[in-house]
């Protein structure tokens, strides 16, 4: 038997009596609980998904498109989390959930989120991101009849599954307010929420590669959605360096000894071709593990005097996690001294370096010839 709604909303202590606009809808702050879906089924209990991603029913819904983990959007080249997850978070935890999965998940804004409603053409209007996310937006984006979407009821692709007792995440904030847009599929509709309110229901969102060039290699091969393409194919774009999946770098690796200055260093890297370059110190400071000490108010190029590097100390000589280095185990080169960035000290003829030896930052002269240097690029 389907459950219905009644016009009664309890809240907190105090009961409201007020009509349901069309469909049941929600106000634009206030987050009801509905019934959840299971297997075309009703129930006012619901039951929460498990974390993880279901490999089994994902691999079943796309084999051939590199989105083993999910369902493909053909038509915008994204690739979907499926099932969607019942996880009770806020924004926040909805953004480090997806973040968590790596290999290029992410939390989808409200223009992608809005891209999965099928069947109820009221819900699309001039809500999008990042152009237009303040309130006035909203006008003439409408939600449809309560679960009357073409799967079941629910205005969403036939392939997708997960549950519908509540609305969906986006990551778009809405401007001025402390609240973000999310969708609930059992009306079609766009509505707001508290981003500190722990919305039930979120739906992972990865780009997908078009070619070769757009993949990376390392930890994970193709982290962005490249899984139809071979491990081969994924080490010619890093041409067998090393790949950041944090920063999305693409790292020479071994690094060099080449005793150069610093014009000498960023001529080397230039050389490579195929746009590698000397690395600045916000990205070098990337690559530094296992020493919180190095991380401070140094960055390029909002701050790089002297003043900048305050806070900014280093660790137990030869204590870092490789073999007593400070870097990812999986780089190597030597360490007899610093590496150049190529980020200058404004007011000085010197630049910034960090020996991974300590993890530390500090500086010399441009014109001293510095052994060390591990070039980098965007891949």
């Amino acid at each position: 038997m389907r459950f219905f709604y009644s016009n009664i909303i309890l809240l907190a202590g105090f009961a409201s009596c007020s009509a349901p606009e069309k469909g049941g809808s929600y106000s634009d702050e206030l987050l009801i609980s509905e019934p959840t879906r299971d297997h075309g089924q009703w129930s006012n209990i619901a039951e929460p998904t498990p974390l993880g991603i279901d490999h089994q029913s994902a691999s079943a819904a796309s084999p051939s498109h590199g989105c083993q983990d999910g369902w493909v959007d053909s038509d915008r080249g994204l690739c979907w989390q499926n099932p969607a997850r019942d996880l009770s978070a806020d924004l926040r935890d909805a953004h480090d959930y997806c973040a968590g999965l790596g290999r290029g998940w992410r939390l989808p804004n409200i223009n992608e989120l809005l891209s999965l409603v099928r069947g109820c053409d009221q819900s699309q209007c001039g809500l999008s991101d990042p152009d237009c996310l303040h309130t006035g937006c909203k006008t003439g984006c409408n939600q449809c009849a309560l679960d009357g979407g073409p799967d079941a009821g629910i205005y969403w692709p036939d392939a997708l599954a997960g549950p519908v007792n509540d609305g969906y995440w986006s990551s778009s904030r809405v401007s001025g307010h402390q609240s973000a847009w999310l969708i609930n599929f059992r009306w079609g509709g766009v509505y707001r929420n508290y981003i500190s309110a722990e919305n039930p229901h979120l739906r992972c969102v990865k780009q997908l590669c078009e070619s070769v060039d757009q993949c990376v290699d390392g930890d994970g091969c193709c982290p962005n959605g490249c899984d139809h393409l071979s491990d081969d194919d994924c080490e010619i774009s890093c041409e067998g360096n090393w790949y950041d999946l944090d920063s999305g770098l693409c790292w020479q690796n071994p690094a060099r000894d080449l005793s150069a200055d610093l014009r000498g260093a960023h001529d080397y890297c230039a050389g490579l071709g195929q746009d590698w370059r000397l690395p600045n110190i916000n990205e070098l400071l990337s690559l530094v593990r296992g020493c919180d000490q190095s991380q401070c108010g140094l960055s390029d190029p909002d701050c790089l005097h002297t003043g900048c590097k305050t806070g900014c100390n280093q660790c137990a000589l030869d204590g870092g996690p490789d073999a007593g280095i400070y870097w990812p185990d999986a780089l190597a080169g030597p360490v007899t001294d610093g590496y150049w960035s190529s980020s200058r000290v404004p007011g000085h003829q010197s630049a910034w370096l960090i020996n991974f030896r300590w993890g530390g930052v500090y500086k010399n002269y441009i014109s001293a010839e510095n052994p060390h240097l591990r070039c980098v690029k965007q891949p």
